[in-house]
């Protein structure tokens, strides 16, 4: 799977011929505040002091970010191997190449395993929270350190870890937790 289809690096390269320069740097700002997961473990703490979510819900929002880690990072990467969109083409870079393979993204895992989780306890906000982790997610391809299946990948990967993470809390656990 180290090669890129033709859909996959056309898409990839719309998304870089039609960037604009006012979004470079937020869309940079939002991948690296989502690097390793800080966005969501900082939204979800702040959501469980606020008591919006709960210490359950913080605890499932870092056991599902974990996971989803664990199987991209630890698993899915090595294994397939995908080399990055800038060995295709230096100049659609923008930032610096994480040194990991591309597929998949693990910005778009993490992203979508907390927004799964985190719009289970929250459902009125889920609109916001699919919003922020499309927005990481896609940020990736912008920046051009990933193509489109590998976000797209991720996004599955992270709803699934979620969706089996909020599977398996008891049904009792999330009574005493405060929803918006």
């Amino acid at each position: 799977m180290s090669g890129v289809s033709a859909i996959d690096r056309a898409i990839f390269d719309w998304v870089i011929g039609h960037r604009v320069g006012l979004l470079d740097a937020p869309m940079w700002l939002l991948s690296q505040a989502a690097d390793a997961a800080i966005l969501w473990g900082v939204l979800a703490l702040v959501l469980a002091a606020t008591k919006r979510i709960g210490w359950s819900g913080f605890a499932q929002v870092l056991a599902a970010v974990g996971i989803a880690s664990m199987i991209t990072s630890g698993i899915l990467k090595p294994l397939v191997n995908r080399t990055r969109p800038l060995a295709v083409d230096a100049a659609d870079l923008i930032g610096t190449l994480p040194g990991s393979p591309s597929f998949p993204s693990g910005h778009a895992t993490n992203a979508f395993a907390a927004a799964t989780v985190l719009a289970a306890l929250l459902p009125r906000f889920a609109p916001a929270l699919w919003i922020l982790a499309a927005a990481v997610a896609f940020s990736r391809v912008y920046l051009g350190v990933h193509y489109p299946l590998d976000i797209t990948a991720g996004a599955l990967i992270g709803v699934a870890v979620g969706t089996l993470v909020r599977a398996m809390v008891p049904r009792h656990a999330d009574d005493a937790t405060p929803t918006a």
